[in-house]
């Protein structure tokens, strides 16, 4: 990897790190009841501002891989209403995940394929077939960090486009929970609130979906040539 791209992974570490650090002291559950009776007016009387405000900082704590995701789905229910949230909600985090996935993918690639060579270009064809099974997965299954997964698919070559248009489908499931909790802001006590065990158990079913159909097309399609 070139000098430019060390220091400019170096540079992008130090931002997250220092905006992580921000972020815990100002974006946090107690922090949002504390302050939504101001949020609900400044969204009132300035709808189009605050729309706005809120899918560029959502874009950007997506984009930098900050761990704020979820306060800031539960904000959009609050401040928005379930419609309007669930879409800025949607929107802002597929595309500040891609944007993390493209970053991943300029500073990290590179190194991934000189390490890893044959093994790697193996993975990456076998993406370019079902790659978009393996994203919805994932995307459906919350305990799956969204972190994660843009890294992975950023060592790749998987289309952006495609990896934008997955990821809003496999993120709408969750998006609408949270964001519908959201709407409920005074009775949650934690963020452990919003998933209980049932509903875990349930997007995990949901996330085995696509798995499940893949298999059973292979199967059918090898018969097939049969």
């Amino acid at each position: 990897m070139s000098r430019a791209r060390w220091l400019a992974l170096g540079a992008f570490v130090c931002v997250v790190v220092a905006a992580a650090g921000l972020a815990s002291g100002f974006v946090s559950l107690a922090a949002l009841q504390q302050r939504l009776g101001l949020l609900i007016t400044w969204r009132m009387a300035h709808p189009w501002a605050a729309g706005l405000v809120f899918l560029l900082c959502y874009i950007v704590a997506a984009s930098l891989l900050l761990p704020v995701n979820v306060v800031l789905a539960l904000a959009g229910g609050a401040v928005f209403g379930p419609w309007l949230g669930t879409v800025l909600v949607g929107l802002s985090a597929a595309t500040g995940s891609t944007l993390a996935m493209l970053a991943s993918r300029w500073l990290l690639r590179g190194l991934v394929r000189r390490r890893f060579g044959r093994r790697f270009h193996e993975v990456e064809a076998g993406l370019a077939r079902e790659g978009w099974i393996y994203l919805l997965s994932l995307r459906l299954m919350p305990a799956v960090p969204y972190t994660l997964v843009n890294l992975l698919f950023g060592l790749t070559g998987f289309p952006p486009g495609r990896f934008l248009l997955v990821s809003l489908l496999g993120m709408s499931p969750a998006t609408i929970l949270y964001v519908h909790a959201g709407t409920g802001l005074g009775q949650l006590t934690s963020l452990g609130d919003v998933l209980s065990g049932p509903l875990a158990g349930s997007l995990a079913l949901l996330a085995a979906m696509p798995l499940v159909a893949g298999w059973i097309f292979r199967y059918w399609r090898r018969q097939a040539k049969h």
